[in-house]
C-alpha cells in the first residue's frame, strides 16, 4: 500500500481522492512494527511536491509510538521544508505527554523563526506544564519577529491559566508595534477570563479609537508579517499553527478593505449571513474582549459606537454586557415612525443577530407597518420591502421558524407565508 502511495503521489494525474483513500487504508491497519516503514517514507517525501501524502502520513505516525524517534523529529522541526517541519510538528501534537519538551526549551533560542512558532505552538499542547516551557513562552513574547510573538501570544491563552505574570505579559502585549499581535494578546486574555485586566483592555480601547488611523497599507503589511508561514500551505498549518483559525482574521487587503468601506457606506439590504472579518484589527478585538468579559463600564463608549465601523461587533458585546438596555433601544428605534426605514431594519435585524426572543410580543404591533424601507441603490419593481415584512421575519427568525435571509431569497409568496404564520401566531399569544 505504501508502493501505491508513492506511485500515486508521484503520478501527474494523480486523484485526491484517491490518495485519501489510501491513506485511510493505512491508516486503519498500521501497527507499531509499521512505524519504521511508514516514517522512512514522511522523511524522504518532498513536502512541496507531495503535501498530502506528508500530511495524511503525519496523522497517521502521530497516533503510533514514536518516543524512540523524537530526537531525530525535533531536528526536522527546522527542516526548510516548511510542510516536513509541520508534519513533525502535528506527530508531537498527536500526542503532546510523550514529547520530552527539553528537548524544545533547551535549543529555543538558536532556532529560526518559523521552528520558533512551532515550538511555541507545541508547547500550547502540553498537558502539564514546567517553568522551563513557562521561560520559554515569555520568552517568545519579546521575540524580534512579530510571527514568533504571535505564536507566544495564543500558546500563553492555552497554558496561562491564573499565572499573574503570564497575564501581565499579555496585557504588556496589547501594546505591541504589530496589532494584529496586540489583538492576539487580547483574545488571550479573553481565553484565560482574566477580568482584572479588563480595566487596561478598555482603556487601551479608547486611546485605539482616538487615533485610530494607521493606513490600510501598513495593516497589510503587519498580517503579512504574521501569514508569512501560513502562504502556500494553509491546509498543513493550520493544524498546527493555528488551532483557533486565527488566521482567518490576519486576511486584510487594501482592495478588499475598501471594497468593504464601499458597502458599508450604501444602504443594502442584509444578507444571509455575516461577511467575513477581513480586518480583525485591535479595535475589534479589544470590543469583543469587553464584552466576552462582561465588562460593564464599558458599556456607554460601546453604545456611542452605533454607525461606525465597528456597530456588528459593539452591538454584540453589548448583547452581553447590557441585553436589556439594548433591546429597550433597538425596540424604540423600530418602532419610530419618525426615523429613517433603513435604521428601522437595522434594528429588527441586530435583534435577531443578538437573540432577542424576549421581544417577539413587543414586534407584534409592527406587522401592520407598511412603510417602505429605502435603500440604495434601490430593488427592481415587485421586490421592495416593507417594515411589515422585516418584523415579520425578524418574529420568526426569532421564534425559530425560520434562518436570517436576505429579500433577494424571499419571495412575495414566501413572505405571505411568513406574514400569514406570524399574524395565526400572534393572535395566539394574546
Amino acid at each position: 500500500m505504501l508502493n501505491r502511495l508513492h506511485a500515486q503521489a508521484g503520478s501527474e494525474n494523480a486523484n485526491y481522492g484517491d490518495t485519501q483513500d489510501i491513506l485511510f487504508q493505512i491508516g486503519s491497519r498500521a501497527t507499531e512494527k509499521d512505524f519504521p516503514a511508514l516514517f522512512n517514507v514522511l522523511t524522504h517525501a518532498k513536502g512541496d511536491e507531495q503535501g498530502d501524502v506528508v500530511d495524511g502520513l503525519a496523522e497517521i505516525i502521530g497516533n503510533l509510538p514514536w518516543q524512540t524517534r523524537q530526537k531525530q523529529m525535533v531536528e526536522l522541526l527546522a527542516s526548510p521544508d516548511a510542510i516536513m517541519a509541520k508534519a513533525m510538528a502535528r506527530i508531537f501534537i498527536e500526542q503532546p505527554a510523550v514529547l520530552d519538551t527539553t528537548l524544545l526549551t533547551a535549543s529555543f533560542a538558536h532556532q529560526p523563526p518559523r521552528t520558533r512558532r512551532l515550538y511555541c505552538a507545541i508547547l500550547s499542547h502540553q498537558p502539564q506544564q514546567t517553568e522551563a516551557m513557562r521561560k520559554l513562552l515569555l520568552q517568545a513574547m519579546q521575540d524580534p519577529v512579530a510571527g514568533v510573538r504571535w505564536q507566544a501570544a495564543l500558546a500563553l491563552g492555552k497554558v496561562g491559566g491564573n499565572d499573574t505574570q503570564i497575564q501581565t505579559a499579555l496585557l504588556t502585549a496589547v501594546n505591541d508595534t504589530n496589532q494584529f499581535v496586540g489583538a492576539a494578546a487580547v483574545y488571550s486574555l479573553t481565553c484565560l477570563q482574566a477580568t482584572n485586566a479588563a480595566p487596561g483592555l478598555f482603556a487601551k480601547l479608547r486611546t485605539t479609537l482616538a487615533s485610530n488611523n494607521t493606513p490600510i497599507e501598513q495593516l497589510v503589511s503587519q498580517a503579512a508579517e504574521i501569514r508569512q508561514e501560513f502562504q502556500g500551505d494553509e491546509n498543513h498549518a493550520v493544524h498546527v499553527l493555528d488551532t483557533d483559525n486565527m488566521g482567518l482574521r490576519l486576511y486584510v487587503n487594501a482592495e478588499v478593505t475598501e471594497n468593504v468601506h464601499k458597502r458599508a457606506a450604501m444602504r443594502l439590504p442584509p444578507r444571509p449571513f455575516d461577511p467575513p472579518i477581513h480586518n480583525y484589527d485591535l479595535a475589534y478585538a479589544l470590543i469583543e474582549a469587553l464584552g466576552d468579559l462582561r465588562y460593564a463600564p464599558a458599556t456607554d463608549e460601546l453604545f456611542k459606537l452605533s454607525g461606525t465601523d465597528y456597530e456588528s461587533v459593539a452591538m454584540a458585546a453589548l448583547g452581553k454586557l447590557a441585553p436589556t438596555r439594548l433591546t429597550v433601544q433597538l425596540l424604540t428605534t423600530a418602532k419610530d415612525k419618525q426615523l429613517d426605514s433603513y435604521l428601522r431594519e437595522k434594528a429588527l435585524v441586530t435583534l435577531c443577530n443578538i437573540q432577542a426572543t424576549n421581544c417577539v410580543r413587543d414586534l407584534v404591533p409592527l406587522l401592520d407597518d407598511t412603510t417602505p424601507i429605502l435603500y440604495s441603490p434601490p430593488m427592481r419593481l415587485g421586490t421592495e420591502w416593507l417594515v411589515c415584512d422585516r418584523a415579520a421575519v425578524t418574529i420568526a427568525t426569532l421564534l425559530g421558524w425560520e434562518n436570517r435571509m436576505a429579500p433577494v431569497y424571499f419571495p412575495q409568496q414566501k413572505r405571505d407565508e411568513t406574514m400569514a404564520r406570524v399574524r395565526e401566531w400572534a393572535k395566539q399569544a394574546q
